[in-house]
């Protein structure tokens, strides 16, 4: 089987991981978590970073430290992975689901200023599948209604915003995934950025039960436990430090599946690919129909190509569609309509020619 995603672990990653278990720094102290978040802000430009325990933990964070109060409205795109409504819901905010445009797969900027109103708080824009969602405008919103703009990233670690800066930039808060299947893995483990030192101390004594003083048991907010292990980030340091390989080598991919899949019944997703905006975290081919999505997979399945579906709208999901009636009909158009393709960095030409072989060869 030819897995859709799988970590590349081709660098220091055992030398550093041998050199926490050797030194006894495995907890969330130690040189590895510091060089993390260190050389993410020079390779990113965003100018302070923490470590967490997970992207997810990422966002929840972000809300905490915004001070998003509760029962306010976020305005999140319904089309994307479901763990940024989940946050919302968890923090005790609404979820406010706004429809993407189908030129890009990424939010609709009318529809979200349409949405927009006293009650709301914050934005949560999501760079969809390694692509960049318009963040500079979503900013200027933002700041003309006077809420917050958080920016998640975790599909997007080296994507450049359309000002042709590092996604993350553009926004109080940025959070990034660092789970095995994204561009560069700690197995588990997320970063939160923002340009406000401020921001991140906050969020930074917030991570740690927000103790007052190191080595007290005193506690000045209600804090969580979202540290990320030395060892983590011992495995992510390694994993950056080869960031440019592997997306040159995902840009590689991406050009062979666009040149050798020759079938008018499917479309690579690339817009704009003359900006080299696109990271091409996942290589996702469009379909004319939902059936034919299925067919696909099916068809790719049953030659031992594992592919995954593209996102289901959030607010079609029975947790989430009491906060929400209204038809969002891009995101429900697309979402049947797509695959994603193996795109691992280190996924062979020989596997990928059996990949495009198999796709054309399709009846």
């Amino acid at each position: 089987m030819i897995p859709v995603y799988e970590p590349s672990l081709d660098g220091n990653e055992f030398n550093y991981v041998t050199e926490c278990l050797k030194t006894n720094w495995i907890s969330s102290k130690g040189k590895f978590s510091n060089l993390l978040c260190s050389n993410f802000s020079k390779y990113t430009n965003i100018n302070y970073v923490t470590n967490v325990s997970n992207g997810t933990c990422a966002l929840s964070l972000a809300l905490a430290t915004l001070g998003i109060p509760k029962g306010s409205e976020v305005l999140i795109p319904s089309f994307g992975y479901v763990a940024v409504a989940a946050s919302v819901v968890r923090h005790g905010a609404i979820p406010v689901f706004v429809d993407i445009d189908l030129l890009d797969l990424q939010i609709d900027v009318f529809d979200l200023e349409r949405k927009i109103n006293n009650n709301t708080s914050a934005i949560i824009g999501i760079h969809n599948y390694g692509y960049p969602y318009r963040s500079s405008i979503v900013n200027k919103i933002a700041k003309n209604y006077g809420i917050f703009h958080i920016e998640d990233c975790a599909e997007a670690i080296g994507t450049k915003d359309y000002n042709g800066n590092h996604v993350g930039n553009e926004s109080d808060i940025s959070t990034f995934s660092l789970y095995a299947n994204k561009t560069i893995t700690a197995g588990e483990g997320g970063l939160l950025c923002s340009n406000s030192k401020e921001l991140v101390v906050s969020a930074n004594n917030l991570k740690n039960h927000a103790i007052s003083e190191p080595g007290v048991y005193d506690h000045n907010d209600f804090g969580f436990n979202f540290r990320m292990t030395n060892i983590a980030s011992a495995i992510a340091l390694a994993q950056l430090e080869n960031i440019e390989n592997k997306l040159l080598r995902k840009k590689e991919i991406a050009k062979k599946y666009k040149e050798g899949i020759k079938s008018s019944r499917f479309k690579l997703f690339d817009p704009n690919p003359e900006l080299n905006l696109n990271s091409y975290w996942m290589n996702t081919l469009l379909t004319k129909s939902p059936n034919e999505s299925e067919i696909l997979m099916k068809h790719l399945k049953n030659n031992n190509i594992e592919t995954r579906p593209l996102f289901k709208p959030v607010h079609l999901m029975e947790p989430y569609n009491k906060f929400s009636s209204e038809k969002l009909t891009a995101s429900e158009k697309i979402s049947g309509c797509g695959i994603n393709l193996p795109s691992f960095p280190s996924l062979k030409n020989e596997q990928i020619e059996i990949i495009i072989k198999t796709i054309n060869n399709l009846d």
